[in-house]
């Protein structure tokens, strides 16, 4: 991924009242530094329910990421 480079993802959801926690994280990579933000996180809904979540991850660093792992966490009510 180049810096400045974007992917975006989409999830579905069970319930419009479920919040989540999502993080991303570069694979194990010491020099040069690596910095990935998630950002443009949207809760997308349709009539008569709740479809997905959106959201975009950037590499916000000045170096090529070679790889990354998204972590989602889904809390109930």
């Amino acid at each position: 991924m180049a810096p400045g480079e974007i992917h975006h993802y989409a999830f579905s959801d069970s319930d419009e009242r479920e919040a989540v926690s999502i993080s991303v994280h570069p694979v194990v990579q010491f020099l040069p530094r690596s910095v990935l933000t998630v950002e443009n996180v949207q809760g997308v809904t349709g009539v008569p329910e709740f479809l997905h979540t959106e959201f975009s991850v950037r590499n916000a660093g000045q170096s090529f990421v070679s790889g990354y792992s998204v972590g989602i966490g889904v809390i109930s009510p």
